[in-house]
């Protein structure tokens, strides 16, 4: 690191006691899009020539960018997972994962339409037990000044759970989506470890309502204007269209508008976590507004689709940016008293999201 990319005392929790109770910075990330491109293609070009098989080192060499890039309290993470990890782990559940698969849809198609109505249940729970597991996963292979992270509870315990609170918002028609996302936030976070020091997290998701309601009424609306002026005035031969012509016209400005009114919920969904997470003295917030996740939000997707996908990694380095910088921290650390945690970390990967074909961010 250069003198001048040396960080002030003020990243280092040993301030002086007069400055305990500042609000400072507690994460920086230094990652470069074309750095990240780099990796990105190397990964897709390999994995075209493996039949996929590269994509495991190639997604942790990716993983080890991003951790080395995020500077906390002025020192790098370090990821220690391995691409070999990933792919034995994808090869020990593929086989498991294809017949549980086949059983849920034959037993759905046997059952009727109360069938597939029933397969929500496994299938949520394989998602949400994959997750679980996946981030103890990354958060054993995360480590920071020598020390690891850990997680405990139990994941079958946690996708039971989970699979629950999403149902009840979607019988809700969307109105419980809060409740869910902060009862499965609550679940994770409470389990979470660094050291032997335990995260804690607690809060009420009520003050989320009224940027929620206020983003899906305002969704709603401009869905509704903004397609019936786009169908009257840009789409004057639109009636000639087939009828699936019709429908991905509507998804279309559908995503579009809620992607946009999100973005203020997303926003002061991220504040909240930080809000009401502690760590042994520390406090944490962040200054991410709304609108500043709008114009990423807008921005970013311009980018992606004027470059034909070819801005996704300047997307994702900008997305971790705005995020990531925005977190500050009150209190001291006591990084004196962090000592390595006792409990065991998971040997295997994250074999069944990989069958999932989904990702996640930890």
């Amino acid at each position: 690191m250069s003198d001048k990319d040396k960080l002030p005392d003020r990243w280092y929790g040993n301030r002086p006691e007069s400055r305990q109770n500042d609000w400072c910075p507690l994460v920086r990330f230094t990652g470069k899009g074309s750095a990240y491109f780099g990796l990105l293609f190397k990964t897709f070009i390999f994995s075209l020539l493996t039949f996929g098989i590269y994509s495991f080192w190639g997604r942790t060499r990716q993983r080890q960018y991003l951790w080395g890039n995020t500077l906390l309290l002025g020192e790098p993470l370090e990821y220690t997972g391995t691409g070999k990890e990933l792919f034995i782990s994808f090869l020990i559940v593929l086989p498991v994962f294809v017949v549980m698969m086949l059983a849920f849809v034959f037993g759905a198609a046997m059952l009727g339409p109360i069938g597939w109505i029933a397969l929500y249940f496994p299938l949520a729970f394989l998602w949400q037990f994959a997750t679980y597991r996946a981030l103890r996963f990354r958060l054993t292979r995360t480590r920071w000044r020598g020390i690891r992270g850990n997680m405990s509870g139990s994941a079958i315990l946690y996708g039971t759970k989970a699979a629950g609170y999403l149902f009840i918002a979607i019988i809700s028609l969307g109105l419980l989506y809060p409740w869910a996302s902060g009862k499965m936030a609550d679940s994770i976070l409470n389990n979470a470890w660094f050291g032997n020091r335990k995260l804690a997290f607690s809060g009420s998701i009520q003050r989320l309502y009224k940027t929620y309601l206020l983003g899906l009424l305002g969704g709603l609306i401009a869905a509704t204007l903004l397609f019936g002026l786009a169908y009257s005035l840009l789409f004057p031969g639109m009636n000639n269209l087939s009828t699936f012509a019709h429908i991905a016209a509507v998804i279309f400005f559908i995503f579009l508008i809620f992607s946009v009114c999100s973005a203020f919920y997303r926003a002061a969904f991220f504040r909240w976590l930080f809000e009401q997470a502690s760590f042994g003295e520390v406090r944490t917030q962040s200054s991410l507004s709304g609108g500043r996740m709008l114009y990423l939000t807008l921005t970013n997707l311009l980018l992606i689709i004027c470059t034909l996908g070819l801005g996704t990694a300047w997307a994702v380095i900008r997305a971790a940016k705005t995020r990531l910088n925005s977190i500050l921290y009150q209190g001291d650390p006591h990084l004196d008293e962090l000592l390595q945690d006792a409990k065991k970390a998971p040997k295997s990967g994250e074999g069944l999201l990989d069958a999932l074909d989904v990702d996640i961010s930890l």
